[in-house]
């Protein structure tokens, strides 16, 4: 499921979903499939993410939401995606850093 986020395969990811793939499943570095679609700017995938209950506020082993992630590479039309689905504006990494701060 995690490689189909990461290259935006929406009609992969979904027969995995409907074959009950983990939503929320995490890799080596804790980055979950909503991270990956989210990286790589697949809004689609995003969506289908979302609709099949992922968690929106999931962070790596880094502490990066995918809210941080889309903010950092200036994804704005998974950042509005993210945050009408609930995603949490006041999350932040270790160091203090929110999806604001990867903004700026």
């Amino acid at each position: 499921l995690a490689t189909a986020c990461e290259f935006g395969n929406v009609d992969a990811a979904r027969l995995l979903i409907d074959a009950g793939a983990a939503i929320d499943v995490q890799d080596e570095n804790g980055h979950t499939p909503l991270i990956w679609a989210t990286r790589g700017n697949h809004t689609a995938a995003v969506q289908l993410l979302l609709d099949s209950g992922a968690s929106v506020d999931m962070a790596n082993e880094d502490g990066w939401t995918a809210l941080m992630q889309a903010s950092w590479k200036g994804h704005s039309n998974v950042v509005s995606l993210l945050l009408e689905n609930g995603a949490s504006v006041d999350v932040q990494r270790s160091n203090g850093f929110s999806a604001l701060a990867t903004a700026c």
